[in-house]
């Protein structure tokens, strides 16, 4: 667990999506990530890596058809360059499917998606004292990665992430981003970055631990529960008092939410729902 991903900060700790068929879905993620099943009730299943569960499956009712507020990516962050260059060589030699690969001056990124079309980032991060401020305002770039260059770091290709993956950031599909931005301020998250038709939040001066973007969203409905796509979000807190300030703001703002025990549900402008924890939970009461 890196400095921007511990007790401490605010970040992302689980995601759930939903897929059409779980059996396929399982061989994928275990076939493209290296994700074994960790746990299985039914149609719940939790995946991940050493024990850690880094996603969890469920069935959806639909295809995603509709455009709609949703997941644009789940993004997995690996310790350093060679481990991505690991799993990028080993699928590149065996021809997996990629949607592009990007430097973004703060990390080196792969992104490709799922059966279902979910989207999937792995990433590393370029160390911290690289990375340029400007007013509170990180400085993000574009650019074609060099593979050629990350190559030269692999040392033992491999299909799987390391153990040590975790969840660096989600990326979503949002209505609006000023009304997206205000309300995940009130969930204790700092705009980091705004480009106008997206934007990056992060706690403690991460680069991200959440994205969002209105990208050929201009007919787009709020989410759809049925559909294949996000099914939930967990974001975790440093502790009870970090969640009760997050409370009294929805509070104030009009929002409204339940609170059973540890555990605060909620949803999101754009019909996304969203769990609130300072504790280790369990996925298959939710």
């Amino acid at each position: 667990m890196n400095i921007f991903h511990n007790d401490n900060t605010i970040h992302i700790d689980h995601v759930a999506i939903r897929v059409m068929d779980l059996e396929k879905s399982i061989n994928f993620y275990n076939l493209v990530l290296g994700f074994e099943v960790i746990n299985r009730i039914g149609d719940i299943v939790e995946m991940g890596v050493n024990k850690s569960v880094l996603l969890i499956l469920k069935q959806a009712k639909t295809p995603k058809q509709k455009r709609a507020a949703g997941l644009y990516h789940i993004a997995y962050l690996v310790p350093n360059r060679k481990d991505l260059a690991n799993w990028l060589y080993f699928h590149i030699q065996n021809k997996t499917r990629f949607d592009g690969a990007s430097n973004h001056g703060v990390s080196e990124a792969i992104y490709l998606r799922d059966i279902d079309g979910n989207g999937i980032e792995v990433y590393t991060d370029t160390p911290k004292d690289t990375w340029s401020w400007d007013n509170n305002q990180v400085q993000m770039i574009t650019e074609a990665l060099d593979i050629d260059d990350l190559f030269t770091q692999v040392t033992t290709p491999t299909n799987a992430l390391p153990n040590n993956t975790i969840i660096g950031h989600i990326h979503l599909s949002v209505l609006n981003i000023e009304e997206s931005q205000k309300f995940y301020h009130i969930l204790g998250f700092d705009t980091v970055l705004n480009m106008g038709n997206a934007a990056f939040l992060s706690s403690q001066k991460y680069h991200h631990h959440l994205g969002m973007n209105v990208w050929g969203m201009a007919s787009a409905s709020p989410h759809i529960e049925t559909q294949a796509d996000l099914d939930y979000l967990v974001i975790q807190y440093p502790n009870e008092e970090a969640i009760t300030n997050v409370l009294n703001n929805l509070n104030k703002n009009g929002f409204e939410y339940i609170k059973e025990n540890d555990v605060v549900q909620l949803i999101d402008i754009n019909g996304i729902k969203i769990y609130l924890i300072y504790r280790k939970w369990n996925s298959f009461l939710l």
